[in-house]
């Protein structure tokens, strides 16, 4: 119970004065905002705000909080000071709130230091499916720079997703770079932009699923569930799936897709929702373009995403020597490369038929 300060109000008995109606006299602070439970607690947090509260910072002060595995009312109002008055970044304060005041989304039955673990230590893992299991993971957020093939989709129906990554990865690798902090070894935080323009932050680890075969044995990295870059044996690129895994996260929240936190309920989608949620950008949906309007959003490194067969591609560049487009497939594999005249019998495109495209001009 927030109990802050305490409202004075004036009691009169049958024969006194009758006060206006509504009348609330000014409320009169029950304690300082400075005062303190745990002075161990208040020395870390003025410490640590000197210069304002990194990740690491805030966590410690949680982890401090929850010795004893609870808090009492008076802790809990020292840790709502804290986030209400504290330096910190955005994405800080965005996990702390979380956690101290539960504004976001959170399972009731969690312990306190579950919830922590959730925010600020990447263990909100989504569900698996039978004979799939979580394994700490070795490799590099990047590897030589962002690529359209880094992103890869494995088992989920998640295209539209993955063609949206493969889009920016090529054409504004920045965006990707920008909403991915590396906060502590082998733990990140991932900022999303839901519809009306909000940011949303969860934290993910290093954890990433994997699948046994029917001798109960775990398989080799290409079987890693959704993509795992290029399945790199020697490079092995993490960003792809930490945004995916990232994306199932934040997709509990109502403003998302109101997911139960399983893979399999970001499947199938709108890739121009992806865009709009990682770079805050409405997303443009185009029908009946010309040829020529194709290969000039192309020179302007503006890629369209299109549906076809109940799968995504990207219109990813366009080869004037043999006047043929070339679709990426997020399988990595059976891509389409076709002229204009051959994409209008498949039927890919003409008058009925469009997507999404990416500005990325606007970024």
């Amino acid at each position: 119970m927030n109990i802050e300060s305490l409202e004075k109000r004036l009691c009169f008995d049958a024969y006194g004065p009758t006060p206006p109606e509504g009348f609330v006299s000014q409320a009169i602070p029950l304690w300082t905002d400075s005062s303190v439970a745990d002075q161990v607690l208040e020395s870390k947090f003025q410490t640590y705000n000197v210069d304002g509260i990194s990740f690491t910072e805030m966590k410690d002060v949680f982890s401090k909080s929850l010795e004893d595995g609870h808090w009492n009312r008076f802790e809990r109002l020292q840790l709502e000071r804290y986030v209400r008055l504290g330096s910190m970044p955005e994405y800080v304060h965005y996990l702390s709130d979380a956690v101290v005041n539960g504004n976001y989304v959170s399972d009731p039955t969690d312990t306190l230091t579950e919830v922590v673990d959730k925010w600020f230590g990447g263990k909100d893992l989504p569900t698996l499916p039978e004979n799939y299991e979580y394994v700490e993971v070795e490799g590099e957020l990047y590897v030589d720079g962002l690529s359209p093939t880094d992103a890869k989709q494995g088992a989920v129906n998640d295209c539209y997703f993955i063609t949206a990554l493969g889009a920016m990865s090529q054409n504004a690798p920045e965006a990707i770079q920008d909403m991915i902090t590396e906060v502590e070894p082998d733990l990140w935080v991932v900022r999303f932009y839901d519809a009306r323009g909000d940011a949303h932050y969860v934290s993910v680890n290093d954890e990433l699923p994997v699948r046994r075969d029917w001798t109960g044995k775990l398989t080799d990295r290409e079987s890693v569930f959704a993509y795992f870059g290029n399945s790199n044996d020697v490079n092995n690129e993490l960003w792809p799936a930490l945004l995916e895994k990232a994306y199932v996260q934040v997709c509990q929240n109502e403003f998302f897709r109101t997911c139960d936190n399983e893979y399999k309920d970001i499947a199938w989608g709108d890739s121009g929702i992806v865009f709009q949620n990682i770079t805050n950008q409405e997303k443009i949906a185009v029908k009946g373009l010309s040829k020529q309007d194709h290969i000039d959003y192309l020179n302007q490194n503006k890629p369209i995403t299109i549906s076809y067969d109940n799968h995504t591609y990207t219109f990813e560049s366009y080869d004037p020597e043999t006047q043929k487009f070339f679709l990426r497939n997020p399988y990595q594999r059976d891509h389409i490369i076709a002229t204009w005249e051959e994409l209008e019998q498949i039927p890919v495109v003409g008058a009925a038929y469009g997507g999404y495209l990416f500005d990325f001009a606007q970024i």
